[in-house]
């Protein structure tokens, strides 16, 4: 149904965003469920986490792959699905999960920022535990395609990860070399339902001006995770990334992962000559306050993620 669904949300002609509109607000949600042991274990494999008993804090993204297919291909829509591109994700994991719990998901869009290179949308997630929310997403997309002027007086876009003091030497918690084979996009791609066209092959990702198919910011940022799986401050913790280079494939990249104060990580991923950034990010253990579980899960958006 999610392959059927995005093939028809790419081919749909959609009008874009008339002069003063915006997206208006699309709702998805799918009743409670376990995960799928066979695909959590593929996804496990895929990413490098390992087999603890509990769900991996990117996962809940990737289970939710078929409320967003549903999102983007609703009618209402206004913006051209093919070629958007992953900008930037946080996530919030308020409790540990249980690998053989319950969980209900709903996603939601509303809204956008017009940026220089397009338009800025964000998706949010929220995953429930009973009545409680247990882990919640926003994920920024960039539509390209809906390249638009940015307004005078435009907020810039959020900076999720922190800067190193420049000069400051600082030395690596751990490192990491990945090899990415070629066809890792497709690989990973028959695991989430994201058949997207730029991350399938050279052929497909050309029409959307990549030179090669690039991987999913999701596998970057869950190889990532799952590579620091050991070194994670506990829940409640954020997990902030910005994707700023494509990653091609095949190609080699380089994780550094640093100290960044008390209960955080900080991570890049790079090319092996560490000239080229492909994402920073940094992970932080929440309060309690600040990541207190909210109830009434149908209402409001958590306060966390709202605008």
């Amino acid at each position: 149904m999610s392959t059927a669904l995005l093939l028809k949300a790419f081919l749909t002609r959609r009008p874009g965003l008339a002069p003063g509109a915006t997206i208006p607000r699309i709702e998805a949600s799918a009743p409670p469920a376990r995960p799928e042991p066979e695909t959590l274990a593929r996804y496990r494999r895929l990413c490098g986490f390992p087999d603890d008993g509990h769900l991996p804090p990117t996962f809940p993204q990737m289970l939710a792959g078929g409320l967003h297919i549903r999102l983007l291909a609703d009618p209402r829509f206004p913006l051209p699905v093919a070629g958007i591109v992953h900008f930037e994700n946080s996530i919030l994991q308020r409790e540990a999960l249980p690998a053989d719990a319950e969980y209900g998901l709903a996603a939601h869009i509303e809204g956008h920022r017009d940026d220089p290179r397009g338009v800025l949308f964000d998706v949010v997630t929220v995953m429930t535990r009973g009545d409680r929310v247990v882990w919640e997403a926003r994920t920024t997309v960039l539509s390209r395609s809906a390249r638009r002027g940015r307004p005078e007086g435009a907020a810039a876009a959020r900076k999720p990860s922190r800067e190193t003091t420049p000069g400051l030497p600082v030395v690596p918690l751990r490192t990491a070399m990945f090899h990415l084979p070629a066809d890792l996009g497709r690989r990973y791609s028959a695991l989430a339902g994201d058949y997207n066209p730029i991350h399938l092959s050279a052929l497909t990702a050309r029409p959307f001006g990549f030179k090669r198919a690039i991987i999913h910011g999701m596998w970057t940022l869950a190889r990532a995770v799952g590579e620091m799986a050991d070194d994670l401050p506990p829940v409640p913790r954020r997990v902030d990334v910005r994707f700023e280079r494509p990653v091609f494939l095949p190609s080699r990249v380089h994780l550094a992962v640093t100290r960044d104060g008390p209960g955080a990580l900080a991570f890049t991923l790079t090319s092996p000559d560490l000239r080229t950034r492909h994402f920073s990010g940094v992970v932080v253990h929440e309060s309690a306050r600040e990541a207190a579980p909210p109830r009434n899960p149908h209402g409001a958006p958590p306060a966390a993620l709202a605008e």
